[in-house]
C-alpha cells in the first residue's frame, strides 16, 4: 500500500502563497527551503508549495507519493509501457521521478536519502 504524503501546488511567489495558505486556511508552517519550497501542515497531507525551480510537474498540481523501491517503480512503469515524463533525478532532499497517469496527471514518486 502507498501513502500519498504531499500534494505538490506550483507557485509563483512563495512568500505570497505562504501567506495565502496561512490566513485564509490556518495551515502552519512546516518547514521552508529559501524561494523554492515550502511545506504546510494539512493534517496527514503535506502541502507542498513549490516555485520554478523546485516545479518537477511542468506547472500541474500533482500528488507525491513516497515509495520504498523508486529504482524498481520506475523500470516496472517502463517495462509496461507507462509514460515516464522525468525519469530519476537526485533532488535536494530525495530521489524522484515523475509518472503520468493513464489521464496524463503527473504523478511525483520518491525516496529519501
Amino acid at each position: 500500500m502507498f501513502t500519498i504524503k504531499q500534494v505538490l501546488i506550483p507557485v509563483e511567489d512563495l512568500d505570497t502563497s505562504i501567506e495565502y495558505y496561512t490566513t485564509r486556511f490556518k495551515f502552519d508552517l512546516k518547514f521552508r527551503d529559501g524561494h523554492r519550497y515550502a511545506a504546510l501542515d494539512g493534517g496527514s497531507i503535506t502541502l507542498a508549495l513549490v516555485t520554478e525551480g523546485e516545479n518537477v510537474t511542468n506547472g500541474r498540481v500533482s500528488i507525491s507519493v513516497n515509495v520504498s523501491d523508486l529504482d524498481g517503480m520506475v523500470s516496472a512503469a517502463k517495462g509496461r509501457g507507462d509514460q515516464i515524463l522525468r525519469d530519476i533525478t537526485e533532488g535536494p532532499h530525495e530521489r524522484r521521478a515523475v509518472l503520468a497517469d493513464n489521464s496524463g496527471n503527473p504523478v511525483v514518486i520518491y525516496s529519501k536519502r
